[in-house]
């Protein structure tokens, strides 16, 4: 589903580090001296190496947790949560093709598709026909070709 992870694929260095610091200031501490930069030098520094970080986001959390950087734990759900946030905080004041950058957004606005009654025609040329909400019941859905070429409708 992602290419690296769903933070990585979705936000840059700099915004994982400043959804880190906004969970200390909410319990009423900071991360001091954290960046994106400090952190991804960290990471590709221990690369390989036995007991090291899997990905940006647990080196992220590991130094962010350290004595040297304030001893902020910080749980991948709440992480997630506050990424989450800032994602509906843009979906308020950025246009929506400004934010296809971020994956997360172009899933999420697959998925609302589907629940509102789009398919995946198996089709391209099938005429487009839309399900109206005044209709009783949609139309019975098409085999989902979205791994191989399918359109979405």
């Amino acid at each position: 589903m992602w290419d690296k992870n769903l933070e990585e694929d979705n936000f840059s260095d700099a915004d994982l580090v400043r959804a880190v610091r906004e969970l200390a200031r909410e319990r009423g501490t900071t991360s001091r001296g954290l960046t994106g930069r400090g952190v991804r030098e960290s990471f590709e520094s221990r690369r390989g190496r036995r007991g090291a970080s899997a990905t940006f986001t647990d080196e992220l959390r590991r130094l962010a947790a350290h004595p040297d950087y304030n001893s902020v734990r910080v749980s991948k759900p709440e992480l997630a949560r506050k990424l989450g946030e800032r994602i509906l905080v843009e979906l308020e004041t950025v246009e929506f093709d400004k934010l296809k950058k971020r994956p997360i957004v172009e899933r999420a606005r697959t998925i609302v598709q589907l629940a509102q009654g789009a398919r995946f025609a198996s089709d391209p040329a099938t005429p487009k026909r839309p399900f109206s909400r005044t209709e009783s019941t949609p139309p019975a859905p098409r085999r989902c070709e979205a791994a191989t070429g399918g359109v979405l409708r």
